[in-house]
């Protein structure tokens, strides 16, 4: 999907929807975890719902720490630790007046610079939902062409680079009004850099909408599907052992939305908690640990906050509140 100068990575659930009217392309991703002692956890909170995308980075030093801003102007979205914790990827979006861009930064907020990119005006719209590699040498990103047609971007490729930028490689390409008809979203690499975890939605082909995780290996061959269609699912993040990748379903709003596991063949299936009525979990990312996964969290028309839980579904916690909305979590290793 594609909304404004850049193909968002996250969709929010409908009902999150209906509590911030107009912000669903903000919805930001979790992303990689890599393995270590839990750390910092950082997420995208709109500032300012009432103006529109106004979302940026914050991050929490530990649970129950007042969250400390990282990011200020424009806007700033999808957090990802490195491996060692040290420096922050995220996207940052010009409001169409220039491609939306990649950008590192140090974890307490310093030093953001521009990823080095061949994306420019006249030959894409721009790249977003950037990822570390498990050995912190390679990026892998969206990278969205236009135009945009009822709301969809003409293609989106996955490509990964060197950290400088070098040695650009597109792995997955995808056209929807070509043979494909599908976008790749959410594209994560496994802890050992074998393989990449991504989300393919259904743009025009039928049954529209529908999306699914599959696995492909890191120079996009051996393509396979991990979900069953039935539900829905995105939003991927792999566990830090590499056993297993954790999902939400309902990528698109389809109906309920719950988090799930499975192993990267597909097997084992687990829900991870059955929501009650008008309640709704998504965009997991696993503790460093691998003992617990912050998503997002709400019920209603609450407002919806950054929730931890145990890998086996128990000990639902809390973490952000306040009046402003909280997206995205990626847990950090110390």
């Amino acid at each position: 999907m594609a909304r404004t100068a850049q193909s968002p990575r996250r969709r929010l659930p409908v009902v999150a929807v209906a509590v911030i009217a107009g912000v669903a392309a903000s919805a930001p991703s979790s992303e990689a975890t890599f393995h270590g002692k839990p750390g910092p956890i950082a997420f995208q909170r709109l500032i300012d719902p009432r103006n529109g995308e106004s979302a940026q980075i914050f991050s929490l030093a530990r649970l129950g720490a007042k969250p400390h801003q990282l990011t200020s102007g424009g806007e700033a979205l999808n957090a990802d630790y490195s491996p060692d914790g040290q420096q922050i990827l995220f996207e940052r979006r010009f409001g169409g007046m220039q491609p939306d861009a990649i950008f590192t930064m140090g974890s307490d907020g310093s030093s953001p610079t521009r990823f080095r990119s061949t994306c420019t005006p006249d030959a894409c719209l721009g790249d977003s939902a950037p990822a570390w590699s498990p050995d912190g040498n390679r990026l892998v990103f969206e990278r969205a062409f236009g135009p945009i047609v009822k709301d969809n971007a003409a293609g989106v490729d996955i490509v990964t680079a060197n950290a400088d930028g070098s040695n650009e490689q597109v792995i997955l390409h995808y056209r929807t009004r070509e043979a494909q008809r599908q976008e790749p979203h959410d594209a994560q690499w496994s802890p050992d850099g074998k393989r990449i975890a991504v989300t393919i939605l259904n743009t025009t082909v039928k049954p529209r909408n529908a999306s699914a995780i599959y696995v492909v290996d890191a120079d996009g061959s051996n393509l396979h599907r991990v979900t069953p269609l039935r539900l829905n699912a995105g939003n991927p993040d792999w566990s830090p052992d590499g056993k297993r990748i954790a999902f939400n379903s309902s990528f698109a709003g389809q109906g309920a939305v719950e988090l799930y596991t499975a192993r990267p063949d597909g097997s084992g299936l687990r829900r991870l908690r059955r929501e009650p009525k008008r309640s709704y979990s998504f965009d997991p990312g696993w503790s460093p640990d691998g003992r617990r996964l912050a998503f997002v969290h709400g019920a209603g028309r609450g407002i919806p906050h950054i929730w931890t839980i145990r890998k086996n579904g128990t000990g639902l916690v809390q973490v952000t509140r306040g009046r402003r909305p909280d997206f995205g979590p990626d847990w950090g290793s110390r």
